[in-house]
Order: C-alpha cells, then sequence, then structure tokens
C-alpha cells in the first residue's frame, strides 16, 4: 500500500499547484498564518503553497509521500520528509511547532483521527492546527445524488484518491475525538452558474457573503478550521 501511495500521488504532481488567487483556499489560510512561525506542513505536495509563508520569514518543515512531489518542495522550504503520514514516526521535539497545516489530506487517509491524535503533542501551547476538507453536503453532490449519480470525474470533492468524506458535523466531531477545539472558522463557496453570473454582474450585492453566513454547508466547497487543543 505504502509503494502504491507513492505512485499515485507521484503521477499527480501538476494537480497541486497551490495559487493565491484573491478569496481561494490558500489565500484565506495564508491569511491564518503569523510572521515568523515555525510551521509544518503535512502533505506539502510540491511546496507552492507553504514556499509563499517564507515572505512571512516563517521556518516550515514539510512532510510528503510522494519522493517526486517532496524533491520539489525541497527547493523551497527549510526541510522536508518523505514519509506516510499514517504509519511514520516523528523525530520532532514535543511542542516544535506554532502551526500545522493538514490542508485537503485529512479525506486521502484512513484513520484521520489517530493522525490529528499523533500530530498534537508538536503544537505548541498556544499553536493551532489549520485544516482544510471538502463538503460533501455541497449542493452540487446532492443535485448529483438526486439524479442517482456519484461520479468522480464531476467534482474534485469525489475525486480519484478521496476515501473519506465530511460534512461540517461530521469534521467537528473528528476534531473533538482528537481533542481538538474549533477556534476559527471559513469556507470557499461554489456557485450554480446563475448565480455566478448574478454576482459577476453584480458583486456589490454580496451575494457570497450572504451565501457564507446564510447557508455554508450547503454553498460550502470546502470548509476551513483553525484548531486549538482543549
Amino acid at each position: 500500500m505504502k509503494n502504491n501511495l507513492k505512485e499515485f500521488y507521484d503521477k499527480r504532481v501538476k494537480v497541486y499547484d497551490a495559487v493565491l488567487t484573491t478569496g481561494s483556499l490558500y489565500e484565506i489560510i495564508y491569511n491564518f498564518i503569523g510572521e515568523k512561525e515555525k510551521v509544518l506542513d503535512v502533505g506539502c505536495a510540491n511546496g507552492n503553497f507553504s514556499g509563499q509563508l517564507k515572505k512571512k520569514k516563517a521556518k516550515v518543515t514539510g512532510i510528503e509521500v510522494s519522493p517526486i512531489l517532496a524533491k520539489n518542495s525541497a527547493k523551497l522550504l527549510d526541510k522536508v520528509i518523505v514519509g506516510n503520514i499514517e504509519t511514520m514516526s516523528f523525530s520532532f521535539k514535543k511542542r516544535s511547532f506554532d502551526t500545522i497545516l493538514v490542508m485537503d489530506v485529512l479525506e486521502h487517509l484512513f484513520d484521520p483521527v489517530s493522525v490529528l491524535t499523533k500530530l498534537n503533542p508538536y503544537l505548541n501551547q498556544n499553536g493551532k492546527v489549520i485544516v482544510s476538507v471538502p463538503n460533501v453536503a455541497n449542493w452540487f453532490v446532492r443535485l448529483e445524488l438526486l439524479q442517482g449519480r456519484f461520479n468522480s470525474e464531476s467534482t474534485t470533492i469525489l475525486e480519484e484518491g478521496h476515501i473519506r468524506f465530511f460534512t461540517y458535523a461530521t469534521a467537528k466531531k473528528m476534531f473533538d475525538k482528537a481533542e481538538f477545539k474549533i477556534k476559527k472558522f471559513d469556507l470557499v463557496i461554489n456557485y450554480p452558474l446563475v448565480l455566478l453570473k448574478i454576482h459577476n454582474r453584480f458583486p456589490f450585492l454580496g451575494i457570497d457573503n450572504f451565501l457564507k453566513s446564510k447557508l455554508p454547508k450547503l454553498f460550502a466547497f470546502q470548509f476551513i478550521f483553525e484548531l486549538q487543543r482543549k
């Protein structure tokens, strides 16, 4: 299984090109992170996102299962470790990190609670874990299911490689089991075409803010959580 994981992610190098576009997942998370933090990026991929944290004078260690992706990220980060987060052991000192990033990783794991629990001791006293997960209760997935479809090619929420699926409630339950509490919450939304056209033509209407505040569990494409130890 370990070798299969490496081969799977080795073939997906281009998928993980992070871009700090306005309103994107990466821009939101970038703004969650302060200056000069010690950061552990679990599943750092090409390192394109964490490499941006060097602008904030962060010291970043990455963990990546794919040797090809790890080789790329090693050019951008301070240190990169090749390994499977579910099976590897750590040589870090306890309380080593101000921030631990777990971005779009937990849906790929067999036992995400155990991984979060394993990471807990390496977070400093006032540190945070930043998690992003896709929302399987998104309006588009619901519409597909109503039509009897569960197509991994129709949306990245269901993409190949996802073996866990989360709603807001199941994500919160997972965090509770791992002894974390939610300190901050945000989301990236996706629009039905008709709402997208209205949003693009009349941005002053604030449709995005309305959907985020009134219907987040329906229109969230990705949930973003800032967690603290309980």
